[in-house]
């Protein structure tokens, strides 16, 4: 079972020991980013952060985008109101990773201008002649979407008209192109959610049937995060008793 998500269309805990979750790949650490015009750090990436940051923000976003991924047996399972709340908390998500994205950003670069805001830092940016005005409204739009959440925004028609997962989709990838274009992150990945059920042969002590559910997300066909469990069934054709481990 595989669904792409495209950047732009775009920590596990062990319990017990046996349910477990990993990421794998671009995690890692990174001095502190240099914040001073001039200073340069051949040590380290300045964006790193940032690109690791990015990274686990769409691996979120596709994992949390297929909450009924193990539902094997059935149609998916939609639920306009959970859709609604994974939407605005992506969407909140998305531009507070921006505001702090740009902040360093232009504190490494040294571009000189008042930055109290998320609006300051676009407004900044398309001055310095860093970003074009299209880019700035499209920047614009992702504040004004998580905005539209701010605990003041009580008209449940506009939080509605906002709710699209195309429309987050388009503003990650419009985010994502910015960020590219300042040189803050490398080039663009695919990122596909993938499940899968597999017979453990042989099955587990005193069980009838063993299997192991693996769901998770890949980026460029390479696992990128993976949480895994086994269900043991127990009895057929009278009583069943089912276990995870």
């Amino acid at each position: 079972m595989n669904h792409e998500d495209h950047e732009g269309h775009e920590d596990g805990r062990d319990t017990a020991g046996q349910a477990r979750s990993r990421t794998r790949g671009q995690r890692g650490t990174c001095p502190r980013l240099v914040r001073q015009r001039g200073v340069a750090d051949d040590t380290c990436d300045p964006f790193k952060e940032i690109k690791d940051a990015w990274d686990w923000l769409l691996i979120q976003g596709v994992v949390v985008r297929h909450y009924d991924g193990l539902n094997f047996l059935g149609p998916r399972f939609d639920d306009s109101l959970l859709d609604r709340g994974i939407i605005s908390l992506l969407t909140v998500a998305l531009a507070s990773f921006l505001d702090e994205t740009l902040q360093v950003y232009i504190s490494h670069s040294g571009t000189p201008g008042r930055k109290n805001t998320l609006s300051d830092k676009i407004e900044i940016l398309k001055d310095a002649g860093e970003i074009d005005s299209t880019v700035a409204c499209q920047l614009h739009a992702v504040r004004n979407a998580r905005n539209a959440y701010a605990p003041r925004a009580t008209n449940s028609r506009v939080l509605e008209e906002k709710t699209d997962w195309k429309r987050l989709d388009e503003q990650r990838r419009q985010v994502g192109a910015a960020l590219r274009q300042l040189g803050v992150l490398g080039p663009q990945q695919r990122y596909e959610y993938f499940a899968e059920r597999i017979p453990v042969e042989p099955p587990n002590k005193d069980a009838v049937v063993s299997l192991k559910y693996r769901h998770g997300v890949k980026r460029d066909a390479e696992e990128a995060y993976v949480h895994e469990f086994v269900v043991n069934h127990y009895g057929l054709g009278g009583e069943t008793k089912t276990s995870v481990q």
